[in-house]
């Protein structure tokens, strides 16, 4: 998975030279093949190599304008790149300018680390360097990418607060069988426990997975008393201690009988914490969320369950500037739901949009978003164990788009303008021969 890191300086008002920094690094094994270029083809046009401030206003403007034709990543003042030590990667190194200011111009460096392997200590040994080659330098921080539809949303919302617990639990319900076991014994509203195993055994229920369940609370066990004359339900209790109370205060079923000698039945019912994870598919919302923990987004970049005016969400995630708009189902996502999608896409203007179905996204509905082609992407996830390696490939497609954006600086500093007129006449300003060597080539010319 490619890693964009980007990382900027202070404001400064002295502009930096660029050889500063290169020499600098060049002392620790880094090379600089876009400033050695123009040196190599001057040397294979058998000339010196030829100082910038020696080219003309006419050379410098035409690096000027192919700047401003294909660099599209705002003014810079120059940049250039080298290749990482790891070897997996590379480094983009750029002076930007600020005109906005009243006063005068300021200054900052812009690192962007492109990699898609281990990157170590190379990023801090690399500002630790830099910041000693030069005087202005007084802190480095993280590029802040601000999308302003979220930071709306995220004045008005809180971000997820899960815990450990939750997430151990949610990963419990990925399992297909035990969460239809659950959403079984939650929808009877208390199943007799002698006839747990026949009706559950298509989820493979059993014994030992049933008291597993119970160690979790996430299904416990109460009592009903039934009438042996009527079968009707005369009670439901807690525990068999409380039957052994209501024998002890002489509780009588409407028959006359104690309702210590009517039948006494075990029901499995669901508990707070099993609902809580099942209504509204919150085990899928806790899911998601650690998912986008593990491959390294903030907490705060995360928000779920949204209610914006009449819009329900399920999660909204900025990610370097970026939105990405998901919709859970844990069951097949049909027509219904991807009129109300398309809207939202529509509202919000994501990148991304992702559909995470456990059921499956309908063909209809791949169909109908190929014709209607939303301006978002749309990515489908439709299997419940694909959540997290779906995220890392929506995420890796935005760092290659973002990676594409950070590079092209360098296509317009790929063109070497070099002005040859210029060129040969440093060349026979600068390469004046001895009069020893003239009587040697006029010798030698003769023969």
């Amino acid at each position: 998975m490619l890693q964009i890191i980007q990382e900027e300086t202070n404001n400064f008002t002295d502009r930096i030279n660029k050889n500063t920094i290169i020499n600098i690094l060049k002392d620790f094994g880094y090379e600089f093949p876009l400033d050695n270029i123009k040196g190599v083809v001057e040397e294979s046009l058998g000339l010196l190599k030829t100082p910038f401030d020696y080219q003309d206003e006419r050379t410098k403007e035409i690096q000027y304008l192919l700047r401003r034709s294909f660099a599209n990543s705002g003014p810079y003042n120059w940049t250039t790149f080298f290749k990482l030590l790891n070897n997996y990667g590379y480094c983009i190194i750029s002076l930007h300018r600020d005109i906005s200011t009243e006063r005068k111009p300021t200054f900052k460096i812009i690192l962007n680390i492109l990699t898609n392997g281990p990157l170590g200590d190379e990023l801090d040994f690399l500002k630790e360097k830099i910041t000693i080659a030069t005087n202005n330098i007084e802190q480095w921080e993280q590029s802040q990418f601000i999308n302003n539809k979220y930071a709306e949303l995220s004045e008005d919302y809180t971000l997820p607060n899960f815990v450990e617990d939750d997430f151990n639990i949610a990963k419990i319900f990925k399992d297909k069988n035990i969460n239809q076991i659950i959403q079984t014994i939650k929808s009877s509203g208390g199943m007799l426990r002698r006839d747990a195993n026949s009706k559950l055994n298509k989820y493979g229920c059993t014994d030992e997975l049933l008291e597993q369940l119970s160690e979790l609370n996430l299904i416990h066990s109460e009592y009903v008393i039934l009438c042996k004359k009527s079968s009707e339900q005369i009670n439901r209790v807690p525990s068999k201690d409380s039957i052994v109370v209501l024998e002890q205060h002489g509780i009588r079923c409407r028959c006359g009988k104690l309702v210590s000698d009517e039948l006494i039945e075990e029901i499995l019912t669901s508990t707070e914490k099993s609902n809580t994870m099942i209504d509204g598919s919150h085990w899928m919302t806790v899911n998601l969320v650690e998912a986008l923990l593990n491959i390294g987004l903030p907490r705060e970049n995360i928000l779920v369950n949204i209610n914006d005016g009449p819009e329900e969400i399920d999660a909204i995630v900025t990610y370097k500037g970026k939105i990405l708009l998901f919709e859970l189902k844990d069951s097949q996502f049909s027509m219904g739901h991807a009129y109300a999608f398309q809207s939202r896409v529509g509202l919000y203007q994501p990148t991304k949009g992702v559909i995470w179905a456990v059921g499956g996204v309908a063909p209809e509905v791949k169909e109908y978003f190929k014709r209607a082609n939303p301006d978002a992407d749309l990515h489908y996830i439709e299997n419940v164990e694909d959540i997290e390696e779906g995220i890392k490939d929506i995420i890796d497609d935005i760092n290659w788009k973002i990676a594409d954006n950070v590079l092209a600086p360098l296509f317009a500093e790929g063109f070497i303008a070099l002005n040859l007129p210029k060129s040969i006449l440093y060349e026979l300003k600068e390469r004046v021969p001895p009069k020893d060597d003239k009587l040697e080539v006029a010798a030698s010319v003769e023969q």
